[in-house]
């Protein structure tokens, strides 16, 4: 009886683990969360009229803290991220793309003359199944 009742505390903390690990997972494989223009424009309580227009179009949104000299810039992207508009820091937010794979990304679509499909980027040097995969969903054509 107390054998039952330690293997059942033991399958439980396993159960846990595994609903952790996979909570975790989950938590560190998508892109940084970015916050909407509207919620970020109610926090900054000091920013000019001029910063709250550009942040509700989604440009630059800039949010005060307590001293201007404690000013943060936040780049706000929406997904998924065209190809043939993409912007080389736009790329750069998608997790999985560094500089040299966005700068061929954009070399390429140059080269195309314009993308016709996201599975074109597999044709690019070191973006594979794995890499594609990973990227795919936050791109659009």
């Amino acid at each position: 009886m107390k054998s039952d009742k330690r293997q059942t505390y033991i399958l439980i903390g396993i159960g846990l683990m595994a609903v952790a690990a996979v909570l975790l997972y989950v938590c560190f494989s998508q892109p940084a969360f970015v916050a909407e223009p509207a919620a970020a424009a109610s926090s900054a309580a000091a920013a000019s009229a001029s910063d709250t227009a550009a942040a509700s179009a989604g440009a630059l949104q800039t949010t005060a803290a307590a001293t201007p000299e404690q000013t943060t810039t936040v780049k706000e992207f929406t997904y998924p991220i065209n190809l043939n508009t993409a912007t080389q820091e736009e790329l750069l937010s998608i997790n999985g793309i560094g500089e040299k794979r966005a700068a061929q990304i954009l070399a390429y679509r140059d080269e195309l003359g314009g993308y016709t499909s996201v599975e074109q980027i597999k044709n690019i040097s070191g973006i594979g199944d794995a890499v594609y995969a990973q990227i795919a969903p936050y791109l659009t054509v």
